[in-house]
């Protein structure tokens, strides 16, 4: 069962720039509550987004949307490997991940991280950001993974 109109809704935008890594065209963005309620989805097509998310609606007994003051949890589901993946918005233009009733939130740096973590080293650099081999002796290490995380490791030899 998908996000439905329940009277009052806010919609978030998503320009293409602000993404640190394109989805492929095809790729579900999805929108939930904190409840894990979907609460508004759209499809990327290699372009700006914007889709609406949708609030409570107030009339019914259920909780069927956000209401005032909810985080907004972002989730992209990654055609090419069949995973979901949680977005994080690490920068907003305009507004934020809270609910607000007819509001507008831009997000201005939005990455993806996998649910499973199968991160893979990148490289391995020194303090100048060298790439270094890791026979260095005595040395300040920062080893780069491709989901962004960076942990730094003296080496003492």
């Amino acid at each position: 069962d998908g996000a439905h109109n329940t009277g009052n809704n806010m919609i978030i935008g998503i320009p293409y720039f602000a993404w640190e890594g394109i989805p492929a065209i095809g790729d579900e963005l999805a929108a939930y509550d904190e409840n894990e309620t979907l609460i508004g989805s759209t499809v990327f097509n290699g372009d700006n987004l914007a889709f609406t998310v949708w609030g409570d609606d107030f009339t019914t007994d259920i909780k069927d949307g956000l209401v005032e003051g909810e985080k907004i949890i972002l989730k992209l589901w990654d055609s090419a490997i069949n995973a979901e993946k949680n977005l994080f918005v690490t920068k907003w233009s305009e507004g934020s991940d809270i609910y607000t009733i007819d509001g507008i939130s831009i997000v201005g740096n939005i990455i993806t991280s996998s649910s499973e973590n199968h991160r893979q080293l990148v490289k391995v650099t020194d303090v100048l950001g060298r790439e270094i081999s890791l026979d260095k002796k005595s040395t300040t290490l920062f080893y780069i993974y491709d989901d962004g995380d960076v942990e730094k490791k003296y080496l003492m030899k």
